[in-house]
């Protein structure tokens, strides 16, 4: 199994090109779990943040891998949805916001400052969705419309209050 090769450092970017990695079969699970409680345990001792391994309805967990990038500990979370990957990219928020190791735009850096959470759709049509659980930034991506995606994320008891995807 091989962990996430970083492509460049700004998150979202190297977010979908994980993703592609993800369907390409370039990028697989270190550890193949349906049970959110193994994959976090697995998680644990290999991020310097809380990883965040939601419950999301209509969704099978099939795994995680974590990495490592410019010192930064990063963990990676496939999910199946409607047979749709949603794939799940965690860094520590401090770091991120402080363009260390990884870095965001200007515009995605201002929304999670002020509302939490910030969406985009990529060139190709995948949803890039990003939001803030205490320390961890969590950045998914899948071929699901936004609204479904919205949708799946908030099924989550994980998911932030207010949602302004």
């Amino acid at each position: 199994p091989a962990p996430a090769v970083p492509m460049g450092s700004d998150m979202l970017t190297q977010s979908i090109s994980n993703f592609h990695a993800v369907l390409a079969g370039l990028i697989q699970p270190q550890v193949l779990s349906s049970r959110p409680e193994q994959v976090r345990e697995y998680l644990a001792d290999k991020t310097s943040f809380s990883a965040h391994v939601p419950a999301l309805s209509n969704c099978t967990l099939v795994g995680a891998s974590a990495n490592e990038y410019h010192g930064m500990r990063l963990a990676h979370i496939v999910y199946k949805h409607d047979g749709q990957v949603i794939y799940i990219f965690q860094a520590p928020y401090n770091r991120v916001m402080a363009g260390d190791g990884l870095m965001l735009s200007d515009e995605a850096r201002a929304r999670l400052a002020s509302v939490g959470s910030f969406s985009n759709i990529a060139p190709g049509g995948d949803t890039v969705i990003l939001w803030v659980l205490g320390n961890t930034l969590c950045a998914a991506v899948s071929r699901i419309d936004r609204k479904e995606m919205t949708k799946v994320l908030a099924s989550s008891k994980d998911a932030p209050e207010k949602m302004s995807w």
